[in-house]
């Protein structure tokens, strides 16, 4: 492979640097773009067939038997960058110590590196790859210690890897050893069938107790993985198939930590198998596997994470294994969701009977985990992931192009030129402009309505001024008027950026409210229809109301109808430290039928410290 310094002035190196350029112009092979901006040391030039431009928008680089060093430091600031597909394969295959304690990073750009070469449809079924995966793919097997160090995969998606013959264990990394991080990295269709055991991220990994392995942002889709061993050690996991993890020190068991968060697996049964030789009943099949097949440990943590078509805990048909324990209790999980059964569950084992896996491990339907319906049931971090219109969610970084678009509608969706398509989302206004450039205005703002009834709270936001409460219903705003200076001082409240207008009246009188031109015909309208209208709540200003900060945001307020025996106003009553802003009301009826109380459209009175004012300060109204 041809070698260009960065800092030469080689003329050699310049010309075949031209050359390089040249044939990407007239082959239509995409150079890699990190290539010309690596910081320092040794980068590749690329030959031909390394990249191609390919459906998912971006380059994946193919395997062709060679291997290189970028020469970085290792260092975490300063990471080894894995630009090639060689690369990341011997970086598996190592089984030295020279990756213990340093840091990888694969380029930016870089979609997928395809294991299985050109004749695998990285789209295609797994049960029409498998055979070309275990053909042509590639041999990445590595014995111990195997990988010891970090891997940020930056999104990448492996296709098509598996390890030659039946080794004692296999996986993308077939062992690893020490303190190990990898995140941020996707295999798919993969083949994985080892003597002992077999993982999707992780063979078998061995730590001395005190040792830490992570797997953090990392998904295992339509794998094939087959632990064929009957004994001690042997498992199949999704992510990882055996960890030995465990030591006597000083007298004492030590269990070193299994950290696995933010993960996402799909896998058949029919193709997730353990110890085959016990029985050819797929019902009665001996599955150790889950998350994690086999742990000599008791530190394991599944959280935050998403297991379509096996179950996330372990399971054993042996009554008297008790290796389960370390797999299959339900303390090792956190918030984990899986189209498995839950609740209380006999996984197996003398350790396995009764567990009850209730509020750990969360049995959803495939129609609650898909579309817009995973980001109302699946309490995730959408920071770290995305939700699709008609799938499964995905792991947000292995998106490279993600855009927001204006579907026209009100809402915007999140999509990628791999052809993703999240899901609608109603614009949201930040300076009135939403971030797919939905400018706010009134056709984009919608209207509400009120019914009569009351909220018990409002359902959003937690008061403060970085995340006040949000009213989205006409309820919630007559909820709010009536609480105390207890409830609502130093709490922040606004009005859905997205409602422009709030009608407190029901739908059937919105238009005819609107349309009144002057004082007297709404006067005449609301004494003519005073017993259908919906009578505005009123509270007594001893009663000492509202003291929070609340912004309209502009909306505008018709037909409140309002006939109290105490003050009148949209908020009767307002407290020390209370302010409002940015609302108008307008087409609205008031009327108090008690001496000596107060009328006006915003707030009837401010309360004082002689008549149960809790708080002493200034009552502010801005932009009303």
């Amino acid at each position: 492979m041809t070698k260009l310094f960065k800092n030469s002035k080689s003329v050699l190196s310049m010309v075949l640097a031209f050359a390089v350029l040249a044939v990407s112009l007239f082959t239509g092979i995409a150079i890699h773009a990190d290539a010309a901006t690596v910081a320092h040391g040794e980068i590749d030039m690329l030959e031909y067939g390394d990249y191609l431009v390919n459906d998912l928008g971006s380059t994946s680089k193919y395997y062709d038997d060679n291997v290189a060093d970028n020469g970085e430091t290792g260092t975490e600031a300063d990471p080894i960058i894995i630009d090639s597909a060689e690369e990341f394969v011997y970086l598996c295959k190592a089984s030295g110590n020279e990756t213990a304690g340093k840091y990888y990073k694969v380029a930016d750009g870089i979609a997928g590196f395809n294991l299985g070469g050109t004749s695998l449809d990285i789209n295609g079924a797994l049960a029409d790859q498998i055979d070309i995966i275990r053909t042509s793919g590639k041999n990445h097997s590595g014995g111990e210690p195997g990988f010891q160090g970090n891997l940020d995969g930056n999104g990448v998606t492996v296709y098509g890897a598996t390890i030659n013959g039946v080794p004692s264990y296999m996986g993308l990394f077939a062992c690893t050893s020490g303190d190990v991080t990898i995140k941020n990295v996707n295999v798919k269709l993969a083949y994985f069938a080892a003597n002992y055991a077999a993982g999707g991220i992780v063979g078998y990994h061995k730590g001395n107790g005190t040792n830490t392995l992570t797997i953090e942002n990392c998904s295992v889709v339509d794998c094939y993985l087959e632990s064929k061993g009957t004994g001690y050690g042997s498992g199949v996991g999704a992510f990882v198939g055996y960890v030995n993890n465990c030591a006597q020190i000083d007298g004492a068991w030590v269990n070193g930590p299994i950290i696995i968060k933010n993960c996402f697996a799909k896998l058949d049964e029919q193709y997730f198998i353990s110890n085959t030789e016990t029985t050819t009943n797929t019902a009665d099949r001996d599955c150790h596997g889950g998350v994690v097949g086999f742990a000599v440990t008791n530190a394991l943590m599944c959280s935050d994470s998403v297991i379509v078509g096996i179950a996330p805990y372990a399971t054993t048909n042996n009554t008297t294994n008790n290796d389960v324990q370390h797999t299959g209790f339900p303390h090792h999980f956190e918030n984990v969701y899986t189209t498995a059964a839950t609740g209380v569950i006999n996984v197996g084992g003398t350790q396995g009977a009764g567990r009850d896996f209730t509020g750990k491990v969360f049995q959803l339907t495939e129609a609650q985990m898909k579309g817009a319906a995973a980001a109302d049931n699946l309490n995730l971090d959408w920071s770290v992931w995305m939700a699709d219109d008609s799938g499964y969610p995905e792991l947000r970084i292995a998106h490279k192009d993600v855009t927001v678009v204006d579907n026209n509608d009100g809402t915007h969706s999140e999509v990628c030129a791999c052809g993703f398509g999240g899901v609608r989302v109603s614009h949201i206004y930040d300076d009135g402009v939403c971030a797919c450039g939905a400018e706010l205005d009134c056709s984009t703002r919608s209207t509400i309505y009120w019914d009569g009834s009351v909220a018990s709270g409002i359902a959003t936001g937690s008061g403060t001024k970085a995340d006040p409460y949000v009213i989205k219903s006409a309820s919630e705003f007559a909820w709010l008027i009536q609480q105390k200076a207890d409830v609502t001082g130093g709490k922040y409240y606004e009005i859905d950026k997205a409602i422009g207008t709030i009608v407190l009246q029901t739908a059937d009188k919105a238009d005819a409210i609107m349309a009144l031109a002057d004082a007297a015909a709404v006067k005449a309208y609301f004494e003519a229809n005073a017993a259908s209208m919906k009578n505005w709540p009123f509270v007594g200003w001893e009663a000492s109301c509202f003291a929070g900060q609340f912004n309209g945001n502009g909306v505008t307020v018709y037909g409140l109808y309002q006939v109290s025996t105490n003050n009148a106003g949209l908020f009767s009553t307002v407290d020390g430290g209370a302010a409002i802003r940015n609302i108008a009301v307008k087409n609205s009826y008031y009327k108090s039928t008690a001496n000596n109380y107060q009328v006006a459209a915003i707030a009837a009175v401010t309360s004082n410290t002689g008549y149960g004012m809790k708080t002493e300060g200034m009552v502010w109204f801005e932009g009303v």
